[in-house]
């Protein structure tokens, strides 16, 4: 009896344990005869099989099929595995784990878990290894170690891969620094686990790594930073190759460079760039930034002009990447020259000197294109917008307040400041009420026409004030035509007391009728708050971080959304847990307990997502341009963005005070007295409490009356 035969028993066992198939197993038997067959006369037991054994007895297999039928098997892949996965299930049960690990799938295993404590997301994980499982393939092959490898093995490596990609493709990748830094972040990543530091010191060229430094601070976006890098390190190579110290580069430097990189990329794409301005822009725009590093400004000879300087750090305070800042400031530079085309000092520009640059911009690209821009509002715009920010930043004020020629206008305009006046003197309304009833007041003067004139007001009659409000709530809800009525009514009791009209017409204002407790509050469930929760938690980005400490202040205190945006950075007590709300009705300041929860998702958005600043409000915008919330209904878009990323569809309003309902359900749920939920969400009056009682559900039907049986039918 051969010795491997009791190994073939065991593995037809196991084939029937696991209910193979009849076919499955006939197949899977024959493949691991002949195997074991092949071990026999190797005289190799089955648990001392390596790879190497497995792979001569393939090719020992591939020989006699080519002799037997003179050709390579029609699906090679298929007819490997048809060998492999027997195989490997025999060893599998003879060793216990197949294929055995061997060095590099042990650093791949260490790698994975140094990814997963840097918490990175599944698919960068997944992509990571997948790159680092390519280049270690690439040492093995020229049995270079891990640990020792240098900068010039990962570019070696990357040359390697770009031959083997354009074989594959039959052209070079259309974004080729791209490419590359896809490449890099997974094998530096790598690098840096095995060695401890990336690249080894000494490496690295001192103004590259003041250069990174420089990156870190100001650009928040990797793959922008990475492609400064990588350009800035071929022209430093360039330099060396050429014998030009860094401090002594000039333009012409910067020219001759340029120039060797198209004729290059003409060797390899047999062609000019489409847009050779723009690509000369992508290859400049990175040098001239290591350029202004070192010099303080580039060129040398020019000497930059100081708004210019202040702008580009006002657009770095704001958070504005790199790639913008070029763009602005670009295009302020073309305008600058057409204003002294015109010999006009930027201190002087008025709105007719943008629209005329905008047009002689307009010009200059019909006669480029010979056509007109595809999205001409987005042009514009792209033109706009910096000069705009660059005015309001010099000036304070843009565009500026024109003159009204219109005398009917300039009544207006001071009759409406007159009434906000008087609302903040005598009423001391909030912001959010002016605002309100200053539209409002505005919207009803413009509505009069010409009898918005002092001596035509005192002939105003209920029969103006009916034809407004038909032609103003024609398609408006019930309760938004109770606040127009509201307005309406307040601006009338002004005009009344000022003299400006004859009878007062503040009490024959009509408003609809509008019950009590009539609407139901809308209120999340608390599975969906749950699920909310854990959705935005998973968002490692800045702006995730922020949402989430966001929704669970929210959650935990039933704030308001004015609330939130007006927290302010003094009003966190870490040495005593404690958070301070300044309450938007009562405009008093409620001192709450700071729960662990809420602690630790405020410090993980402080230190890893709040843009750095001299804001003192806590919860910043994430995107350019940096900054407070304008106010509290800036939170409906972050709401309505994270309930449709958990997907959860909200009946009735959704907005942040969906939350807030729902605090207020689960405290009524925990037994908690209505006079401390009162406290807690801020309410002055036990009566803007008891609202919510109506959100207990449950409760209230354990005291429901039984309907009469008559009354059903």
């Amino acid at each position: 009896m051969p010795r491997t035969e009791p190994w073939f028993l065991r593995f037809k066992a196991l084939l029937a344990e696991n209910g193979y198939s009849r076919s499955a197993t006939k197949s899977y038997c024959i493949v691991v005869r002949h195997f074991l067959a092949y071990l026999e006369r190797k005289a190799i037991s089955v648990e001392a099989v390596t790879p190497d054994h497995v792979g001569a007895y393939l090719c020992a297999r591939l020989r006699r099929y080519r002799r037997r039928h003179g050709c390579n098997p029609l699906s090679r892949r298929g007819w490997y595995w048809h060998l492999v996965s027997p195989i490997r299930a025999l060893l599998r049960l003879a060793q216990g784990q197949w294929p055995p690990p061997n060095k590099a799938e042990l650093q791949l295993i260490g790698f994975r878990k140094a990814l997963a404590e840097g918490a990175y997301g599944e698919g960068t994980v997944r992509r990571y290894l997948e790159d680092a499982r390519h280049f270690l393939r690439y040492l093995n092959r020229r049995s270079i170690l891990l640990e020792g490898a240098k900068p010039a093995d990962v570019t070696q490596f990357l040359e390697w891969e770009l031959r083997a990609f354009r074989r594959k493709h039959g052209h070079l990748p259309r974004r080729l620094v791209q490419w590359r830094c896809g490449w890099t972040t997974g094998i530096h990543a790598l690098l840096h686990h095995a060695q401890g530091q990336w690249p080894p010191p000494g490496s690295a060229h001192p103004w590259l790594l003041r250069l990174q430094q420089h990156l870190e601070e100001q650009c928040p976006d990797r793959e922008t930073r990475l492609h400064y890098l990588h350009a800035c390190g071929e022209f430093l190579k360039y330099c060396e190759r050429s014998g030009v110290k860094l401090k002594s580069v000039d333009t012409g430097h910067v020219a001759a460079y340029c120039r060797l990189k198209l004729r290059v990329y003409r060797k390899r794409h047999n062609g000019v760039p489409r847009s050779l301005h723009r690509w000369q822009i992508g290859i400049q725009v990175p040098i001239h930034r290591l350029l202004r590093l070192v010099y303080g400004c580039w060129p040398p000879a020019v000497t930059p002009d100081p708004t210019l300087l202040l702008y580009r750090e006002h657009l770095c305070q704001s958070g504005f990447q790199p790639s913008v800042i070029a763009r602005h400031l670009s295009q302020l530079r073309g305008f600058f020259g057409f204003l002294r085309g015109l010999e006009v000092r930027p201190e002087e520009v008025q709105p007719a000197h943008v629209e005329l640059f905008l047009k002689s911009k307009l010009e200059a690209f019909k006669s480029a294109h010979q056509r007109l821009p595809a999205n001409l509002t987005l042009w514009c715009y792209g033109l706009r917008a910096p000069v705009r920010r660059f005015l309001r930043l010099i000036r304070g004020e843009w565009p500026p307040d024109i003159p009204v020629a219109d005398e009917l206008e300039v009544v207006r305009r001071d009759l409406c400041a007159r009434y906000r006046r008087w609302l903040t003197e005598m009423k001391g309304v909030s912001p959010e009420t002016l605002r309100k009833n200053g539209d409002a007041a505005r919207l009803f003067l413009r509505w009069l026409g010409e009898r918005a004139r002092p001596e035509a007001l005192q002939t105003l009659a209920v029969s103006d004030i009916d034809r407004f409000l038909a032609w103003r709530n024609a398609k408006l809800r019930r309760a938004t035509r109770l606040g127009v009525s509201q307005c309406l009514r307040s601006f009338l009791g002004y005009l009344y007391g000022e003299g400006l009209i004859a009878q007062d017409l503040a009490r024959s204002v009509p408003s609809p009728c509008q019950y009590r407790f009539e609407s139901i509050p809308s209120a999340l469930s608390k599975e969906h708050v749950q699920r909310l929760l854990e959705m935005t938690r998973k968002d490692q980005r800045p702006a995730g971080r922020r949402d989430y400490a966001i929704l669970l202040l929210i959650k935990t205190y039933g704030l308001r959304a004015g609330e939130v945006v007006r927290l302010r950075l003094e009003d966190i007590n870490w040495r005593h847990d404690q958070i301070r709300v300044r309450q938007s009705k009562t405009r008093a300041d409620l001192w709450l307990p700071l729960t662990p929860a809420v602690g630790e998702a405020l410090l993980d958005y402080l230190r890893n997502g709040r843009p750095r600043g001299g804001w003192r409000e806590v919860f910043l915008r994430a995107q350019a341009p940096c900054g407070p919330f304008a106010r509290g209904s800036s939170l409906y878009s972050v709401m309505n963005r994270r309930l449709k990323r958990a997907g959860i569809q909200a009946e009735g309003k959704h907005g942040p005070h969906a939350l807030r309902y729902a605090r207020a359900v689960e405290l009524l749920r925990a037994s908690v007295p209505l006079k401390s939920i009162g406290d807690i969400l801020g309410h002055r009056s036990s009566e803007s409490t008891q609202v919510y009682l109506k959100l207990a559900t449950e409760d209230l039907r354990s005291i429901a009356l039984e309907i009469p049986v008559g009354a059903q039918q």
